[in-house]
C-alpha cells in the first residue's frame, strides 16, 4: 500500500535514515536530506553517487530531520503529504511527528502518517481539509483482514476540537465537542466500511487514527 501510495507522490524525500525503508521499497528519492547519523554511508554514498540531491545538516540544530523533510515538501508546492515510517519506537520522536501534522492541517495542507499498522491524520477546523476522504483510508488497508476489526480514534490535539461530526461511525457524532485531554473520541469502531466514514471538526485540530483493534 504504502509503495503504490508513493509512486504517486511527487517529490519523494528521504529524511535521513528513511532512505533505507525507500530503498527496500525499490523507490528513488528525489532529495535525501538531515544529519545523517542514522543512514548507512555506504547507502549514503551509492545515493549520492546515483543523482540523489543529498543536503546536509548540522546534528546541532532546532529542528528534527523529519521537519526538514516536511518543511522541504511544502517550500517545494506539496499539496499533500504522506510520511511513512514516522510512528516508530521512539515515543518522542512519534508524538512530534503527529504535531507536525496539525500544525500544517492548520494551514490547510493535508499530511497523512503511516507505519504499517496505524494510519494517522489531522484535520483543522476553517481549512480546506476539514473532510476526511475515507476513501483514502480504505486503500492502505486494502487486502488486510483484522480479527478484531479496525479502530478509528479521534483525539483533540490542540484546544477543545468543536463542532465535530462524523457518519459511519458505530458512535456518531453530531456537532460535538471533544474537550481536549479527554479520552471521549478513543476507540470508536466503523459501522460498515471505512471508505464510508467521513469526519469533519468545525473548530480546532482534530487528530485521527485508524488502527486494528486489538
Amino acid at each position: 500500500a504504502v509503495a503504490a501510495a508513493a509512486r504517486g507522490c511527487t517529490p519523494v524525500i528521504a529524511a535521513d535514515g528513511g532512505a533505507r525503508h525507500l530503498a527496500a521499497l525499490g523507490l528513488r528519492a528525489d532529495v535525501l536530506l538531515g544529519d545523517f547519523d542514522s543512514i548507512d554511508p555506504d547507502l549514503l554514498a551509492r545515493l549520492s553517487a546515483d543523482g540523489v540531491r543529498v543536503e546536509r545538516h548540522s546534528a546541532v540544530k532546532d529542528e528534527t530531520d523529519a521537519e526538514l523533510a516536511l518543511a522541504r515538501a511544502e517550500a517545494l508546492g506539496a499539496s499533500g503529504i504522506l510520511v511513512v515510517a514516522a510512528l516508530g519506537a521512539r515515543a518522542d520522536h512519534g508524538l512530534a511527528n503527529l504535531v507536525l501534522a496539525g500544525r500544517r492541517a492548520a494551514r490547510g495542507l493535508r499530511t497523512w502518517i503511516y507505519d504499517g499498522r496505524t494510519l494517522a491524520t489531522a484535520l483543522a477546523g476553517g481549512t480546506a481539509a476539514d473532510a476526511l476522504d475515507g476513501a483514502d483510508l480504505e486503500a492502505f488497508y486494502a487486502g488486510r483482514t483484522f480479527p478484531e476489526g479496525l479502530a478509528v480514534s479521534l483525539i483533540p490535539l490542540r484546544g477543545d476540537a468543536a463542532d465535530v461530526r462524523t457518519t459511519g461511525l458505530r458512535f456518531d457524532a453530531a456537532g460535538r465537542t471533544f474537550p481536549f485531554g479527554s479520552t471521549l473520541g478513543v476507540s470508536n469502531r466503523p459501522a460498515g466500511r471505512l471508505a464510508d466514514v467521513r469526519i469533519s471538526v468545525g473548530e480546532g485540530i482534530l487528530l485521527v487514527l485508524v488502527a486494528p483493534a486489538v
